[in-house]
């Protein structure tokens, strides 16, 4: 299905993203050799999201909507050629660490220009990161027969109110692109609202 004839919305929300910050930090201090991004963070939190909202790891086919079992995560990677979408199977199933190495890998894979092209295939879900520039927000194509894309923005320092206090607060805005045809606005509003709960509390991850 072209991409540009499949019916689209959009909806995006606020991350605070104080225990991204802090989870990622304890675990590149206490795993040496591994080095763990916020991708991999992100990655797990979409994955545990999308088994309590399936309709996300979904498509839309001439036979109805399939769901499938496995959370494949594909990762947009930026090249000088273009854009690709690695993917890691069953993120659902791994650990943080294997995720992290499988990420790691299918990363320094792709950009070395030569690749099985066989890591591009079976992804149920992408995410699109580009944290790494001053980008506040921004959507994603969506990737079909994807039923989700999420567009990661780079972490911002604001100032929020709390109990009648100002604090500040680094925070990301996550955009997600839904076919309509697989997911209405409750849907896609209900699983960015989990989302968001289990990146505020990562800790979740290791015990969901």
């Amino acid at each position: 299905v072209a991409g540009s004839s499949v019916p689209t919305f959009t909806a995006e929300i606020e991350v605070d993203m104080t225990g991204c910050i802090r989870l990622r930090s304890d675990l590149n201090e206490h795993f040496k050799g591994i080095k763990f991004s916020y991708n991999d963070i992100i990655a797990k939190c979409v994955a545990i999201a999308a088994g309590d909202y399936p309709l996300v790891n979904a498509s839309f086919t001439d036979r109805g909507i399939r769901i499938f079992r496995s959370v494949n995560i594909g990762l947009a990677v930026s090249l000088e050629q273009g854009l690709v979408v690695p993917v890691v199977c069953d993120v659902r199933g791994k650990d943080i660490a294997s995720l992290a190495e499988a990420n790691a890998a299918n990363i320094a894979q792709v950009r070395t220009g030569k690749f099985d092209p066989k890591i591009l295939e079976n992804g149920t879900l992408t995410i699109s990161n580009i944290g790494k520039y001053p980008i506040t927000r921004f959507t994603a194509i969506l990737n079909s027969p994807q039923s989700c894309i999420l567009a990661v923005s780079s972490i911002q320092s604001r100032g929020v109110w709390v109990n009648g206090h100002l604090r500040e607060q680094p925070t990301a805005v996550i955009n997600g692109t839904f076919d309509h045809r697989v997911i209405d606005g409750r849907d896609g509003a209900e699983f960015l609202t989990g989302l968001k709960e289990l990146l505020e509390n990562p800790a979740l991850i290791f015990i969901r």
